[in-house]
Protein backbone atom coordinates (compact mmCIF):
# COMPACT_ATOMS: atom_id res chain seq x y z
CA UNK A 1 0.00 0.00 0.00
CA UNK A 2 1.27 3.44 -0.86
CA UNK A 3 1.49 6.04 1.91
CA UNK A 4 -1.12 8.38 0.44
CA UNK A 5 -3.62 5.52 0.23
CA UNK A 6 -2.90 4.60 3.86
CA UNK A 7 -3.51 8.19 4.97
CA UNK A 8 -6.74 8.39 2.97
CA UNK A 9 -8.01 5.11 4.42
CA UNK A 10 -6.92 6.11 7.90
CA UNK A 11 -8.73 9.43 7.60
CA UNK A 12 -11.95 7.47 7.13
CA UNK A 13 -11.20 5.61 10.36
CA UNK A 14 -10.21 8.79 12.19
CA UNK A 15 -12.37 11.64 10.88
CA UNK A 16 -11.20 14.16 13.52
CA UNK A 17 -7.44 14.57 13.05
CA UNK A 18 -5.42 16.47 15.62
CA UNK A 19 -1.90 17.79 15.71
CA UNK A 20 0.40 16.25 18.31
CA UNK A 21 -1.83 13.27 19.12
CA UNK A 22 -0.66 10.10 17.41
CA UNK A 23 -4.13 8.59 17.51
CA UNK A 24 -5.34 11.44 15.31
CA UNK A 25 -2.36 12.51 13.17
CA UNK A 26 -1.44 11.55 9.60
CA UNK A 27 1.18 9.06 10.76
CA UNK A 28 -1.43 7.53 13.07
CA UNK A 29 -3.91 7.41 10.20
CA UNK A 30 -1.40 5.48 8.11
CA UNK A 31 -0.65 3.17 11.07
CA UNK A 32 -4.33 2.40 11.62
CA UNK A 33 -4.99 1.58 7.99
CA UNK A 34 -2.02 -0.80 7.83
CA UNK A 35 -3.03 -2.75 10.94
CA UNK A 36 -0.83 -0.95 13.47
CA UNK A 37 -3.50 1.10 15.23
CA UNK A 38 -2.42 -0.26 18.61
CA UNK A 39 0.78 1.77 18.25
CA UNK A 40 -1.18 5.03 18.18
CA UNK A 41 -2.01 5.01 21.89
CA UNK A 42 1.25 6.55 23.06
CA UNK A 43 1.21 9.96 24.67
CA UNK A 44 3.46 12.78 23.49
CA UNK A 45 5.60 12.26 26.59
CA UNK A 46 6.24 8.54 25.89
CA UNK A 47 9.33 8.82 23.70
CA UNK A 48 9.97 5.05 23.66
CA UNK A 49 6.44 4.46 22.39
CA UNK A 50 6.74 7.22 19.81
CA UNK A 51 10.01 5.69 18.58
CA UNK A 52 8.24 2.34 18.13
CA UNK A 53 5.51 4.03 16.08
CA UNK A 54 8.04 5.91 13.93
CA UNK A 55 10.11 2.75 13.34
CA UNK A 56 6.96 0.88 12.26
CA UNK A 57 6.12 3.78 9.95
CA UNK A 58 9.59 3.67 8.36
CA UNK A 59 9.38 -0.12 7.96
CA UNK A 60 5.94 0.11 6.34
CA UNK A 61 6.95 3.04 4.10
CA UNK A 62 10.74 2.64 3.65
CA UNK A 63 11.16 5.64 1.37
CA UNK A 64 10.42 7.85 4.41
CA UNK A 65 13.71 6.59 5.91
CA UNK A 66 15.78 8.19 3.14
CA UNK A 67 17.32 11.29 4.68
CA UNK A 68 19.42 11.93 1.56
CA UNK A 69 16.38 12.71 -0.61
CA UNK A 70 14.73 16.08 0.01
CA UNK A 71 11.26 17.15 -1.05
CA UNK A 72 9.94 20.68 -1.23
CA UNK A 73 6.80 21.39 0.78
CA UNK A 74 4.20 22.63 -1.71
CA UNK A 75 2.94 25.31 0.68
CA UNK A 76 5.98 26.95 2.27
CA UNK A 77 8.76 25.47 0.09
CA UNK A 78 10.62 24.12 3.13
CA UNK A 79 12.94 21.26 2.23
CA UNK A 80 11.82 18.14 4.12
CA UNK A 81 13.08 14.56 4.24
CA UNK A 82 12.32 11.33 6.04
CA UNK A 83 9.09 11.14 7.97
CA UNK A 84 8.95 14.95 7.95
CA UNK A 85 7.30 14.65 4.52
CA UNK A 86 4.21 13.73 6.55
CA UNK A 87 4.45 15.52 9.85
CA UNK A 88 5.69 18.90 8.58
CA UNK A 89 2.80 19.60 6.17
CA UNK A 90 0.31 17.95 8.54
CA UNK A 91 1.32 20.00 11.59
CA UNK A 92 2.16 23.22 9.77
CA UNK A 93 -0.41 23.38 6.99
CA UNK A 94 -3.32 21.06 7.73
CA UNK A 95 -3.51 22.44 11.27
CA UNK A 96 -1.21 25.43 11.50
CA UNK A 97 -2.26 27.78 8.73
CA UNK A 98 -4.98 25.52 7.25
CA UNK A 99 -3.43 25.87 3.80
CA UNK A 100 -3.95 22.14 3.10
CA UNK A 101 -6.60 19.52 3.69
CA UNK A 102 -5.89 15.88 4.49
CA UNK A 103 -6.82 15.05 0.89
CA UNK A 104 -4.39 17.66 -0.48
CA UNK A 105 -1.67 16.30 1.80
CA UNK A 106 -2.35 12.78 0.51
CA UNK A 107 -2.29 14.05 -3.10
CA UNK A 108 1.11 15.68 -2.56
CA UNK A 109 2.53 12.62 -0.82
CA UNK A 110 1.22 10.48 -3.68
CA UNK A 111 3.06 12.72 -6.14
CA UNK A 112 6.44 12.20 -4.41
CA UNK A 113 6.09 8.57 -3.28
CA UNK A 114 8.56 6.43 -5.29
CA UNK A 115 6.77 3.18 -4.38
CA UNK A 116 5.63 1.42 -7.56
CA UNK A 117 1.93 1.59 -8.17
CA UNK A 118 0.01 -1.65 -8.29
CA UNK A 119 -1.04 -2.51 -11.80
CA UNK A 120 -4.78 -2.81 -12.25
CA UNK A 121 -6.09 -6.15 -13.38
CA UNK A 122 -6.68 -6.14 -17.16
CA UNK A 123 -10.35 -6.04 -18.10
CA UNK A 124 -10.20 -9.25 -20.11
CA UNK A 125 -8.89 -11.38 -17.20
CA UNK A 126 -11.52 -13.40 -15.38
CA UNK A 127 -11.12 -14.07 -11.67
CA UNK A 128 -10.31 -17.61 -10.68
CA UNK A 129 -13.43 -19.57 -10.01
CA UNK A 130 -13.57 -21.71 -6.91
CA UNK A 131 -15.24 -25.06 -7.57
CA UNK A 132 -18.11 -26.01 -5.34
CA UNK A 133 -18.91 -29.54 -4.38
CA UNK A 134 -22.44 -30.85 -4.09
Amino acid sequence: MRLAEAIRLGSLLEPSPERGDFRHCAIGMAARSTGHGNLCNYSKEDMAGINILVEMFKAEFPWTSDYQKNYTCPVCELSVCGEAVVYHPFDSHVFGDKAMTIEQLADWIDSIDPTPREEPCPENVQPDLVPTFA
